[in-house]
């Protein structure tokens, strides 16, 4: 029996509709991670959030690692840089902006690191590299600086294993330097994190240079996990989700954003390779049916723009029911003191945690809908110009 293809060629570019699929159900996870719900329990939580997924988007990124970068590493960090480091440090002036103006209508958000509420060298530049949090609402930009910086890493190793050595040379050498300074960033971490600082910034990269290792070294073997072995494998990850759960002492969960590893090297390299497995599997099992749905590689091809800016969309939603709450019968229960100082804070209709559906639609489709506006005007823009 042959495997039903993923894969199809659209004009010059192949799209592998296997990873459309997982890029579209790790930014659905990290933004689910960031409405503070418990999600499905029981069996349904064998594979929690916070432990695999934003190792993922690192594993992806190793994936599709083209080797010719090899030969021009300052050419393909530039390209990087442009592609994430302008737009997101763009974005954080006017997040910066935003939180300015929402403390001066009362806003003071505590949480467990400090935000800042004024625009300068500290909350635009420093803060931005070695924390990433200094806004609250676009907290996680800290995951594209620190891939950023890993992929950086990762291709000047790769450029200095090519001087001495052939391409087999360079793979093991890329993904050894990896493991090894990814195990380095668990165990600088370990159970309590770290606070700001340039070892964070370094352990964080790191961490997820040690995924963009081991997703190239998994594109070198890309028929390894086959459809028709598909249930089998995902059978075995169960198997050994639970057994790595005994060995977790019941949670598996660690926060790469401090570098909290509370389970040790082996145990997280386990658990989250074991997870990113697993959700391939269901990946290439949905691809067939699900690949090609419009809506599904608005997702997939969108991943920067969801992760920026949804918790941004989430907050305004929580917003809407605090000004229905005012000025209409409903939604009473919202707690205005609450939502000033809280930056966890999320109402819920009725109380019902179900609801946090509303938060995860809002937060992923209102970032998509908002770039379409934008290209939109920018092109017609660009042709009244022309016509000029």
């Amino acid at each position: 029996m042959t495997a039903r293809p993923t894969q199809a060629e659209v004009g010059d570019r192949r799209i592998n509709y296997d990873f459309q699929v997982f890029k579209a159900i790790c930014i659905t996870l990290i933004c689910a991670g960031h409405i503070w719900n418990k999600g499905f329990d029981g069996p349904f939580d064998l594979f929690p959030i916070y432990s695999f997924h934003v190792a993922a988007f690192a594993f992806v990124s190793g994936y599709f690692y083209k080797p010719n970068n090899d030969a021009e590493p300052a050419h393909f960090i530039a390209r990087k840089a442009r592609a994430l480091l302008v737009p997101t440090f763009i974005a954080n002036v006017a997040y910066g902006v935003l939180a300015v103006a929402l403390h001066r209508l009362g806003f003071d958000w505590q949480g467990g690191v400090r935000y800042y509420y004024e625009l300068s060298f500290e909350t635009l530049v420093r803060q931005p590299l070695l924390s990433g949090h200094q806004f609250n609402l676009n907290y996680t930009m800290w995951f594209t600086i620190s891939l950023l910086i890993a992929e950086a890493c990762y291709v000047s190793i790769r450029w200095l294993a090519a001087l001495r050595g052939n391409q087999r040379t360079v793979e093991a050498v890329a993904c050894a330097a990896a493991l090894l300074l990814g195990s380095w960033a668990i165990r600088r971490g370990g159970e309590s994190g770290l606070e700001p600082s340039l070892a964070l910034m370094m352990g964080r990269a790191f961490f997820l240079m040690a995924f963009v290792g081991i997703g190239r070294l998994f594109a070198l073997k890309p028929d390894a996990l086959r459809v028709e072995r598909v249930p089998a494998v995902i059978a075995l990850c169960c198997a050994l989700q639970l057994a790595l759960t005994f060995a977790c002492d019941g949670n598996v969960r660690y926060i790469p954003a401090w570098l909290r590893f509370p389970h040790g090297v082996a145990l997280t390299y386990l658990v989250t390779l074991n997870g990113i497995v697993f959700w391939l599997c269901i990946s290439k099992v949905l691809a067939p049916a699900i690949g090609k749905a419009p809506s599904l590689n608005a997702i997939a091809n969108n991943t920067y723009s969801i992760m920026m800016h949804h918790r941004l969309w989430i907050f305004i939603l929580c917003g809407a029911f605090g000004l229905l709450s005012r000025h209409t019968p409903y939604f009473s229960a919202f707690n205005v003191e609450d939502y000033l100082v809280k930056d966890s804070y999320h109402f819920y209709p009725g109380n019902y945690p179900q609801a946090s559906l509303l938060y995860l639609v809002v937060g992923m489709a209102l970032p998509l809908l908002v770039r379409e506006a934008c290209l939109s005007l920018k092109g017609r823009a660009s042709h009244l110009l022309k016509r000029r």
